[in-house]
């Protein structure tokens, strides 16, 4: 695995919203219940909006999965708490469907069950 791969990886990937409607409706309702519970206190809002380092973070993600649905939700939340509407994103999210990303799955050493994060830009600066 090198910095080309994971670039690649997250050129490929999708974005979170668009990545939740690849699923059926029940997948959709739940990922959007837990979207729906998800938020961040003042005090989180203000620690996520001081992050000012470009995060690219490479989720690999089953629509199917129960943790991916418990995780990912929150961590779109953290991600526009970095970024008001106005503002170009710090913390940008890139969903990879396991069915689709098999290199993905088994470069992170992963079985194709479950939820794999990276941050793209740091795993190769030593951030």
């Amino acid at each position: 695995m090198n910095a080309a791969f994971l670039s690649d990886q997250f050129a490929a990937a999708l974005p979170y919203a668009q990545y939740v409607q690849t699923g059926n409706d029940e997948q959709r309702r739940r990922w959007g219940g837990v979207y729906d519970a998800a938020s961040l206190t003042p005090a989180q809002k203000d620690l996520v909006a001081g992050f000012t380092r470009k995060m690219n973070v490479l989720i690999v993600s089953g629509i199917w999965c129960g943790d991916c649905v418990q995780q990912c939700p929150l961590l779109e939340r953290i991600a526009q708490a970095n970024s008001p509407q106005d503002v170009v994103a710090d913390i940008e999210l890139g969903v990879v469907a396991v069915g689709g990303a098999e290199d993905a799955v088994a470069a992170f050493g992963g079985d194709g069950h479950g939820l794999f994060e990276v941050d793209v830009d740091a795993a190769f600066q030593g951030g």
